[in-house]
């Protein structure tokens, strides 16, 4: 063999292997091309969580479409569960140019006021019934809200002239209503925040609570039901009807620019409202934020349990027994209130039992709810049978002093979990007593006061550093629930169609991550996240 045959066929066997490498890596690739799903899209998107992440409150999630950046909901936290939540401050909300509300419970808007307060001054969305309920849900927030340590004003003549319970007003600015009308020669300060001013022996005025909450009011635009709003260059939303609350929706995010589509669920509901209608549409999208409030349990309510719960209060009616129903103000209060109405229709409940509403914002919301189920503007948010006479008859009366109820009455009255205002007052007051019975309608956060009476059974309370017997009775009703179980969830995400990824929210720890589990096992074909707090995930890149 001469020496240019040796060279020419060491440079055909050096082709024949480059060549041949390069078409096996041509090979893999194209491999591994069909074996991963192929995105129909490429523009960055970016979740953040700010609240609701491993608990069930606080719900503030931040999305990053390409150059957008948009909030969803704006909620505060319930007992303990904001203690390991990022903190909003001026640089979180830099270029944030919209903030979309599901409903108006104050775990998905009771931030706004801070948000406003920090300086945020773009557009806030939310459907019209939702608008109607905000401000009674949001004068609450401003006069009791974590704003950090502020100063406060008020007359040194008003706290020498100061009513029998030794409160006395309090001015956030000098120039709310109260706060003008303070003279420089008697004006006094203190430092603190809101919700250790009772302590303190003072209430913030109601003016300056007004003030406040008219500008978060002043932000605000309503988008009606499937109904397309551009919000940005490249974004639309999509308010979409859930039976959680009236006014309640899930929020479809569409990027026009690269057909991206988020759904966020915020509370989906139950669907075992009487007024609200349980029909959920099939939807597409690509990415979902969805609540997992009950993990992986499957309760569920029926008509014979709400007949169990208005037996049981005519039972103790009868038997002379004094009945306290704490309750969130807004939807559950109205929901406890209807079932009382239709116990005494039953004949169930005596229908000479006199039912005392103690909270101010139960009683508007009341009046509230009284006006929007007889406008036909809003049929769109009920079943048609409800919408012409409401959820409840006005059966009950508005009381202020946790004293007013007797043996063989019945009380509903605020917080839910009974952890504040009349309803903390109302178990330091009769929880000592055997003919009192305390019925709990509503979920109660483990730390609340509402979760270690219904969490175990105990001889004795400790509130305000004072130990109470425990001898009423306390009793659970699980029959008002807003929230979807595991089963009904499933069910939606089944019919989402082209979902590629689903992030879990509102969910507390000691459920979340059996209800990963159980997702990944039974929807293969989704990816399923559980963020923590402040964790910032990519769903495209």
């Amino acid at each position: 063999m001469t020496r240019y045959l040796k060279i020419n066929l060491l440079l055909l066997i050096l082709c024949i292997l480059i060549f041949g490498c390069v078409g096996c890596s041509v090979l893999e690739t194209t491999i591994k091309d069909i074996e991963k799903p192929v995105l129909h899209n490429s523009q960055e998107i970016i979740y953040t969580g700010y609240g609701a992440n491993g608990v069930v409150s606080g719900s503030l999630h931040m999305l990053e479409i390409g150059t957008d950046k948009i909030i969803l909901d704006a909620g505060l936290f319930y007992g303990d569960d904001g203690n390991n939540a990022p903190q909003l401050d001026k640089k979180v909300l830099d270029g944030v140019s919209a903030i979309i509300i599901s409903h108006a419970h104050l775990d998905h808007t009771g931030r706004l006021l801070k948000v406003v307060d920090l300086g945020y001054s773009e557009p806030i969305y939310c459907t019209q019934p939702t608008l109607d309920l905000m401000p009674v849900m949001l004068r609450m927030e401003a006069r009791y809200g974590d704003f950090g340590s502020e100063t406060f004003y008020y007359s040194n003549r008003s706290k020498l002239n100061n009513d029998k319970k030794g409160n006395f007003t309090a001015a956030h600015l000098y120039h709310c209503e109260y706060g003008s009308r303070i003279s420089s020669k008697n004006r006094r300060e203190v430092s603190c925040s809101r919700n250790d001013l009772e302590e303190k022996g003072f209430y913030l005025c109601k003016a300056c609570a007004d003030q406040h909450v008219s500008k978060v009011m002043n932000q605000i635009s309503i988008i009606p039901l499937n109904t397309k709003q551009q919000i940005t260059n490249n974004l639309t939303i999509e308010f979409l009807n859930t039976p959680h609350l009236p006014g309640s929706a899930m929020v479809l995010i569409n990027n026009k620019q690269e057909q991206q589509t988020i759904l966020y669920t915020g509370d989906i509901g139950s669907g075992l409202s009487r007024y609200l209608p349980d029909q959920i549409p099939v939807l597409e999208a690509d990415y979902a934020i969805v609540e997992g409030t009950y993990g992986t349990s499957n309760y569920s309510s029926t008509d014979a349990d709400r007949i169990e719960f208005q037996k049981f209060i005519g039972d103790c009616i009868r038997a002379n027994k004094r009945v306290i129903i704490p309750a969130f103000v807004l939807d559950r209060s109205q929901q406890v209130l209807g079932e009382i109405s239709r116990g005494m229709d039953n004949g169930y409940i005596p229908t000479s039992t006199p039912v005392k509403v103690f909270s101010p914002s139960t009683a508007e919301i009341n009046r509230i709810y009284a006006q929007i189920f007889t406008n036909q503007d809003y049929k769109a948010f009920f079943r048609p049978d409800y919408v012409e006479y409401g959820p409840f008859k006005p059966i009950f009366e508005e009381y202020d002093q946790v004293d007013q109820v007797d043996y063989g009455e019945i009380a509903v009255a605020s917080s839910g979990m009974a952890d504040s205002t009349y309803s903390k007052e109302f178990v330091k007051q009769w929880i000592s007593d055997p003919q009192t019975v305390f019925v709990f309608v509503g979920y109660q956060d483990p730390d609340t006061l509402g979760g270690k009476l219904t969490g175990s059974e105990m001889d004795k309370l400790i509130i305000d550093q004072e130990d109470h017997v425990v001898a009423a009775e306390v009793e659970e009703f699980g029959c008002f629930s807003g929230h979807a179980n595991y089963k009904q969830v499933k069910a939606l995400l089944q019919e989402i169609r082209g979902l590629q990824s689903v992030i879990i929210v509102h969910s507390d720890k000691s459920v979340a991550g059996e209800l990963i589990k159980t997702y990944k096992t039974e929807l293969p074909y989704v990816r399923f996240i559980l963020p923590e707090s402040g964790e910032r995930i990519t769903l495209v890149n």
